[in-house]
């Protein structure tokens, strides 16, 4: 988490949306004990931004102007929180927000340049879920083992049609000594 990677010096200001979320979160970090090194308030970035500048009607009102080395983002609307983003981070500072849609991405980046901002990249995440599953493999036949005809049992193995001539072989694409195989 942020608040385990800048403790025991540093400190994280999170703001929730939802006043339940907000109280939910600070149980979590003190039942973890690192409330000591991260603030959590119920606030609506997009609409407010962050607090800096002139203090507001809030309880516990801290001015973060110049006080952030990072920002990080998760919202639907981003942009709207870059001017307040801007005056909070020191010289320097980063800009992370998590956009999942490229027009989300472009206005951020918009907004951005109008408030300074320079060197900015976009990074792309791709997620690939992988099956692992066990499945039984055939042993392969080394050296001459007698066929199942030869033992007296009926052969079970699925085999494809093979052309009748070389004629037909050619016509199906295939030369002699070649096949295809087709993944499911």
């Amino acid at each position: 988490s942020l608040v385990r990677a800048v403790a025991p010096a540093g400190h994280v200001h999170t703001f929730e949306f939802h006043a339940q979320r907000a109280e939910e979160a600070a149980k979590e970090f003190t039942r973890n004990g690192l409330l000591p090194c991260v603030t959590v308030r119920e606030r609506n970035i997009e609409e407010r931004g962050f607090p800096c500048g002139a203090p507001e009607e809030e309880p516990n009102y801290v001015d973060l102007t110049n006080q952030a080395d990072a920002v990080f983002l998760d919202l639907p609307a981003p942009q709207k929180a870059v001017p307040s983003a801007a005056k909070c981070l020191r010289p320097n500072g980063r800009f992370c927000s998590f956009s999942p849609c490229v027009e989300q991405v472009q206005r951020t980046c918009e907004a951005l340049e109008c408030n300074g901002f320079t060197d900015i990249k976009v990074v792309e995440c791709l997620l690939r879920l992988h099956e692992v599953r066990a499945e039984r493999l055939a042993r392969p036949q080394l050296g001459a083992q007698p066929s199942n005809k030869e033992k007296g049992r009926p052969d079970k193995r699925r085999r494809s049609p093979e052309p009748a001539s070389a004629g037909d072989a050619a016509e199906e694409g295939l030369e002699q000594g070649q096949g295809s195989v087709q993944g499911e």
